[in-house]
């Protein structure tokens, strides 16, 4: 494209409805949602951006989520830096900047750093050819029975839990129907957190005028038949 044809773009597309463009000039690197995107020597390098005014307010310790909830988060941040950034050393330095960054927020080094080795190697193993996965028995919804919980760091443990199920409901339960049980295969300890001052303080719902919802002029929403239990 030629700097008049360019030229005839911008001013084409400013000319069109009431929205007016901020246009920057053509060049080999461009900031992207969170990709830094540039051509070096022929080929398309990514590396992660993140922009001057983002506070990074990680999770604090003392938050009321379950004790895993940072090594998920650590390892789900790690494979996507990895995935972003086409040098090694740009990974690197965004994984250490993140590191920092999370000790700075109050966790401690000796939380942080088993969680950010397994979370490295777990990561680096993905990209190398792995065996083919093992095929993992298939169990329908019937067979399947979730104990959803609102989290809270004084409640009974999730192992607690699993090993009281074991005892007095595992086995019977686990029986065929023929046989006086339900036939569940599987049970899931699953956690939700409670509510938290940005859900009391933000209206993150859309409103939906009675009798004009969404669901009513859609039909064959897909909706679960798996069993869940919850405390009274």
């Amino acid at each position: 494209m030629s700097k008049t044809e360019w030229d005839s773009f911008k001013k084409d597309i400013n000319n069109f409805g009431i929205l007016k463009w901020n246009i920057d000039e053509p060049a080999i690197s461009v900031d992207y949602l969170d990709l830094t995107v540039k051509i070096e020597n022929g080929a398309i390098v990514t590396k992660t951006y993140q922009k001057p005014i983002n506070l990074y307010q990680y999770i604090t310790p003392n938050s009321a989520h379950p004790p895993r909830m940072i090594k998920g988060i650590v390892t789900s941040t790690l494979q996507m830096y990895h995935y972003q950034n086409t040098n090694a050393e740009d990974y690197w330095d965004i994984a250490m900047l993140y590191y920092r960054r999370l000790r700075k927020r109050g966790w401690d080094r000796k939380t942080l750093e088993p969680i950010f080795v397994e979370a490295h190697k777990k990561t680096e193993a993905q990209q190398e050819e792995s065996e083919p996965a093992k095929k993992v028995e298939e169990i329908s919804n019937k067979e399947h029975v979730i104990l959803h919980l609102e989290y809270h760091p004084n409640d009974i443990p999730r192992k607690k839990i699993r090993d009281l199920w074991d005892k007095h409901c595992g086995e019977l339960l686990s029986k065929s129907v023929a046989d006086g049980g339900l036939g569940i295969k599987k049970m899931t300890i699953a956690y939700s957190r409670p509510r938290n001052l940005g859900d009391l303080t933000q209206r993150a719902k859309l409103h939906q005028h009675p009798g004009k919802e969404v669901s009513t002029f859609f039909e064959g929403v897909r909706t679960s038949s798996c069993r869940t239990l919850a405390p009274f």
